[in-house]
């Protein structure tokens, strides 16, 4: 979050928390693919695919390091016990 998305007022910060609440439904909906895309990468290697160094160094680093980005960057921004009334 940059300083040019603080809420100035009420309705500036229920605005901003429900685009936060929007982003994270889009986040956790992605996460079944991201699972999915991880598992699929095992079972290749597991299975002695031909380019295993190169799906176990993409499975391990980079899938990884985005669900853990996402994971991280979310729980600073975890607004869910916040009411708006």
């Amino acid at each position: 979050m940059v300083a040019d998305e603080l809420a100035k007022d009420v309705a500036g910060a229920e605005a901003l928390l429900q685009r936060h609440r929007e982003r994270r439904e889009e986040i956790d909906a992605q996460d079944g693919s991201f699972k999915t895309t991880s598992q699929f990468g095992q079972s290749l290697i597991a299975s002695g695919h031909f380019a295993s160094d190169e799906i176990k160094e993409k499975v391990s680093g980079q899938l990884q390091l985005r669900i853990s980005t996402v994971c991280i960057a979310w729980s600073y921004l975890d607004f869910s016990n916040i009411s708006s009334s």
